[in-house]
C-alpha cells in the first residue's frame, strides 16, 4: 500500500479521533458507576477487570455496526460513492480504526497512563497497529499468546516517535483491511462479514491491549 493512501488514513484519523479530554471523560463515568455499583460487593481488582470488559464489548459494538451499515454498498448502487474518502478508502474501514483507537485510549486512561502524552499515545496507536498484524496472521485458529504480543509491541516502542508509529499502524492496517475479504463475497454477505469482522478484530484488539497494561 502506497504512503499517499497511508498519509490519506492518518489525516482523517487526527479529524475525527475523539479528544484524551472527551475519552477521559466518558472512560470517569465508567469508573464511577461501576464503582458505586460494585464498591462493597468486589474488590477493585475485580471492578477494574469489569470495567475493561464494558469498554472492549462497547467499541466492539460500534466498530461491527460500522462494518455492517456501511457494507450495503456491496449490493446498493450508489451508496459506495457516498461512503468513501479520497484515495479509496473506506469510510467503515475508517470509523472502524477511529473506534478502536479511542478504545485503547480509554483502557489506557483506566489503568493511569496520561493519554495527553506523546509517549501514551504512541503505544495507543501502535497497539492497534500490530493487532491488526497479528490477528491478520493468525492461522487455523492459532492466536499469539499475550506475553509474545506484549513483547512485539515493547520491541517496537523502542526508538519510535509517535508520527514513525502512526505511520507503522496505517500501513499495517491498510496493508490487512478486510476489503479483500468482501470483494469475493456473493452480493449482500458483505454485510454480515463486516459486522462480524470488525466486532471479532476488535475484541480480539481489547484483549491483547487489556493485557498489555495489566502485565
Amino acid at each position: 500500500m502506497n504512503s499517499l493512501n497511508s498519509n490519506i488514513v492518518l489525516k482523517k484519523l487526527e479529524s475525527i479521533v475523539a479528544s484524551p479530554t472527551s475519552i477521559k471523560n466518558d472512560t470517569n463515568n465508567l469508573i464511577e458507576k461501576f464503582s458505586n455499583r460494585y464498591n462493597n460487593i468486589k474488590s477493585y481488582d475485580e471492578i477494574e477487570k469489569l470495567i475493561a470488559k464494558k469498554i472492549i464489548s462497547n467499541y466492539s459494538y460500534y466498530c461491527a455496526y460500522t462494518g455492517g451499515v456501511t457494507s450495503l454498498s456491496s449490493f446498493i448502487p450508489g451508496i459506495g460513492t457516498a461512503i468513501t474518502v479520497t484515495g479509496g478508502i473506506s469510510a467503515d474501514y475508517i470509523l472502524c480504526l477511529k473506534f478502536q483507537i479511542e478504545m485503547i485510549m480509554s483502557l489506557a486512561h483506566l489503568y493511569k497512563h496520561d493519554i495527553e502524552t506523546e509517549e501514551t499515545m504512541r503505544i495507543c496507536y501502535l497497539l492497534v497497529g500490530i493487532g491488526a498484524l497479528t490477528k491478520a496472521m493468525e492461522k487455523g485458529g492459532n492466536e499469539i499468546g499475550n506475553k509474545a504480543f506484549i513483547r512485539l509491541v515493547k520491541r517496537h516502542l523502542t526508538g519510535a516517535t509517535l508520527q514513525s508509529t502512526k505511520k507503522i499502524f496505517s500501513i499495517v492496517g491498510l496493508k490487512f483491511t478486510r476489503k479483500a475479504v468482501e470483494k469475493s463475497a456473493p452480493l449482500g454477505i458483505g454485510c454480515v462479514l463486516g459486522f462480524s469482522i470488525n466486532k471479532s478484530a476488535t475484541l480480539y484488539l481489547g484483549n491483547k491491549a487489556n493485557s498489555f497494561f495489566r502485565a
